[in-house]
């Protein structure tokens, strides 16, 4: 993979300012995914999405300069609906547990790449292979902002919570991509949203974060003054 530095920046050739451009450009993107998902990356051919959208082969050259660019496009909305979900949940979390929060922020991004797993392969084989630059959306500055202050909220002893959201953010992503490829068969599974909700939670909130069969357990320790018979190691 490029490193950061050379990454590739991929973008449209102009942007859609009227009703009936941006029907066309949404028309494209359509037909670029019906085409994705029957025959991959490799199969896709700008003359191909052109016929499939009906529209003309230099009709869409006036928005994308390749099929590259296309596909860049539907990456980049994807990430915007993604981020923009995260952010709606994050803002509904006032009073609410770590775990309650990143639980709902994690389900949201599950939900967002369980659309089409077939087709979100295709987005993370091809981003590694063409060295994309990360991309940006109207979500990301207010996502930074409030991020970092729910970051700050639940670990008062954080020296950069801006850092730690990249990084819990960076390895969210990096799991949510991998598991399409890797490991198909989990990728919605409740057991997912778990471990992740835990990764997530326990970095950005250490210690107020647990597992709920442990939370279960802590409570009635707690009322009793001792574990219960089931939570007691058997003799050995």
């Amino acid at each position: 993979m490029p490193p950061p530095s050379k990454r590739t920046a991929i973008r449209p050739r102009k942007e859609p300012k009227q009703a009936r451009s941006r029907q066309t450009v949404a028309d494209i993107l359509q037909a670029a995914t019906y085409i994705l998902q029957r025959r991959g990356y490799d199969g896709m051919n700008t003359n191909a999405v052109a016929e499939r959208a009906g529209v003309n082969v230099a009709s869409l050259y006036q928005y994308f300069p390749n099929k590259q660019a296309i596909l860049v496009e539907l990456m980049r909305r994807h990430a915007a609906e993604s981020r923009a979900a995260a952010l709606e949940a994050l803002r509904s979390s006032e009073g609410e547990t770590a775990h309650t929060v990143m639980h709902r922020i994690v389900v949201a991004g599950v939900a967002a790449h369980a659309v089409d797993p077939a087709l979100h392969r295709i987005f993370t084989e091809e981003a590694a292979r063409l060295g994309l630059a990360p991309f940006e959306t109207d979500s990301d500055a207010m996502l930074a902002t409030e991020g970092a202050a729910w970051a700050t909220r639940m670990g008062k002893r954080r020296k950069n919570p801006e850092l730690a959201l990249w990084v819990a953010t960076t390895a969210a992503h990096a799991v949510m991509h991998a598991v399409f490829v890797e490991r198909p068969a989990d990728a919605t599974s409740p057991e997912l949203v778990e471990e992740l909700t835990l990764l997530l939670g326990r970095y950005l909130a250490p210690g107020t974060t647990q597992r709920p069969e442990t939370r279960a357990v802590s409570s009635r320790r707690t009322r009793s003054g001792s574990p219960p018979a089931s939570a007691k190691r058997p003799p050995r």
